[in-house]
């Protein structure tokens, strides 16, 4: 996967720390510290140097562009404050309160009542984090792809207003590792990857992106660490590792797990399942934590 960072010249210094973590390439015109929402030059120097992902890094913004696109990268930033599913290729993670319905949102109902904490064992682009994080609880959030780890880390860094980089702390690791690491919450959330389908809730542009990223980006400069991603899961192999999720949140929960599922998607498991919640887009299966009586180990099913 051919990987280019380029950046304005307020993050220079961390666009090369960046670019020196993830072995990938670091445009030379960043070196001249030019703006590049105003040179058009340096958008035709993007277009032409990037032929894979670039990351994009302008003030306190950061984001994807597919430059597989014919117009991906050209005038990225001039684009950036509009909604950016509307620009070919282009993904820029911003953190912000997005529910806006009646009420509470199906997945607060999900999470249920007098929940403080938190443990979301499958960060991704921490979508379902921050929701958390706005309706007041603390979350720590764990991802294993390194270039996913340090694009939610700078976005969160970054994020206005200070609820966000107060409430929500980052881990580099996988999520089954919360049990080694002594963690502990009211509730564990989980969203893994849903099994292939060809509805529009399953490829949307975050999703796709982000299901790219974990089966193709191999960072060169970390080795055999958490975040080397092996060949695209088979449908066994997948199900598997979603059992080992679960079966390490129900260790680890002190209410209950809540797990993120498509409606075309089969529960992880009926063993332990107390209940679901359901939304037009997902459903949010509930299970009961380990210490309840009735429930089994997962992984032995």
């Amino acid at each position: 996967m051919e990987l280019t960072i380029k950046s304005d010249c307020t993050q220079v210094e961390y666009a090369r720390k960046l670019a020196a973590q993830l072995g990938c390439t670091l445009l030379d015109d960043i070196d001249r510290g030019v703006d590049h929402e105003v040179d058009q030059d340096v958008d035709h120097e993007v277009d032409s140097a990037a032929h894979g992902w670039l990351i994009d890094i302008n003030k306190n913004r950061i984001g994807l562009l597919d430059c597989r696109h014919k117009n991906a990268g050209k005038h990225a930033h001039k684009n950036a404050h509009k909604d950016t599913h509307k620009n070919s290729g282009a993904f820029y993670l911003e953190f912000k309160p997005r529910y806006r319905g009646k009420g509470r949102s199906p997945l607060m109902r999900a999470l249920g009542k007098n929940v403080t904490s938190v443990l979301d064992l499958t960060a991704g682009w921490c979508v379902d984090a921050c929701a958390m994080v706005f309706n007041g609880i603390h979350v720590t959030a764990f991802e294993n792809n390194p270039l996913v780890f340090e694009l939610i880390k700078f976005a969160r860094d970054n994020a206005e207003p200070q609820l966000v980089r107060d409430n929500l702390i980052l881990i580099f690791a996988d999520g089954v590792e919360c049990v080694k690491l002594g963690s502990v919450a009211d509730v564990v959330f989980l969203d893994p990857m849903y099994p292939a389908s060809n509805r529009t809730a399953a490829s949307r542009k975050g999703i796709t992106i982000l299901k790219e990223l974990q089966n193709s980006f191999v960072p060169k400069n970390h080795g055999e660490s958490h975040g080397e991603n092996q060949p695209e899961k088979q449908p066994e192999n997948q199900r598997q590792n979603e059992k080992q999720l679960l079966d390490a949140a129900v260790r680890v929960a002190g209410k209950r797990v809540v797990v993120k599922r498509a409606h075309f998607a089969p529960p992880i498991s009926e063993m332990g399942k107390v209940g679901e919640v359901n939304s037009r887009q997902v459903r949010y299966d509930i299970y009961a934590p380990k210490s309840c009586a009735q429930f089994m180990h997962i992984s032995d099913e």
